[in-house]
């Protein structure tokens, strides 16, 4: 059009004329249109719409037939659910009523981060300092696990030669330790005991749960898989990376040098 953009939308708004009844005002800002909607007439035009639908307001067969996963909260075995999970569950929660209002089949799952170096963190501390506690009407079974978390935090702190202990306890857990998976299974009832409860308070539910420690392994088969094609390396100290440097994305390492897995490894 070969005009200053400001001037594009001082004639736009100059075709337009009179404000139709839905907006108070229609003003130009810079290369901008400002279109001020009549909140009076708005809200009189919605009310009048909820009272002809009734509980139908809102609807639309815009998902019809259609088959939707919404994952939520997915939180970690080592702590209770924090305000974040709460923000999820809600968020989560309310896009699968807004879609199943709306004719989607949905599927609410829900993704346990119940495996890695943070677990066995809280499993250290109870372990070395538990003395037999367990959860009681005093305290909620995921706080308590929650309390050894920070109990470990604390006393790696003040000792940091402790993180190696709970390295070593990953790589028990990993290799099948007996004494070792029969705390974390005692652990992690406690922790998805207290995440139930919870959930059930805010009325949510799943139809699907998934364990990070049942699909872990199938990574760790992917990599060394890489390792024997040339696509990972594998370093002197015994770990495996992948060099994305060229794409700007530097190392990432995929297994530890003992052989344990980190999150990527899954």
């Amino acid at each position: 059009m070969k005009m200053p953009p400001h001037e594009i939308a001082i004639q736009i708004r100059e075709a337009i004329g009179n404000p139709p009844l839905d907006f108070e005002s229609i003003e130009t800002e810079g290369a901008y249109i400002n279109f001020f909607s009549n909140r009076k007439i708005l809200a009189l035009r919605i009310i009048s719409k909820i009272k002809r639908l009734g509980s139908n307001f809102g609807k639309s067969d815009f998902g019809k037939k259609e088959k939707v996963m919404v994952e939520f909260p997915s939180p970690n075995t080592n702590k209770p659910l924090h305000l974040g999970h709460l923000r999820n569950m809600s968020i989560g929660e309310s896009i699968s009523r807004i879609s199943e209002f709306n004719g989607e089949k949905i599927i609410r799952t829900n993704l346990n981060n119940d495996r890695g170096i943070h677990i066995c963190k809280s499993m250290l501390a109870y372990k070395k300092w538990g003395k037999g506690k367990k959860p009681s009407k005093k305290i909620k079974s995921d706080h308590l696990v929650g309390d050894f978390y920070v109990k470990y935090s604390k006393k790696e702190k003040a000792d940091p030669k402790i993180e190696k202990e709970a390295h070593d306890m990953l790589g028990k857990w990993e290799s099948g330790d007996k004494e070792t998976i029969l705390l974390w299974k005692k652990m992690n009832k406690w922790a998805l005991d207290g995440f139930k409860e919870t959930y059930k308070n805010f009325g949510i539910k799943h139809d699907k749960e998934y364990f990070e420690s049942n699909i872990y392994t199938k990574g760790r088969e992917i990599i060394l898989k890489g390792v024997e094609k040339g696509i990972f390396e594998k370093i002197e100290d015994g770990s495996v990376k992948l060099d994305l440097k060229k794409e700007g994305l530097g190392e990432k390492y995929l297994l530890r040098a003992d052989g344990t897995s980190l999150y990527i490894t899954q």
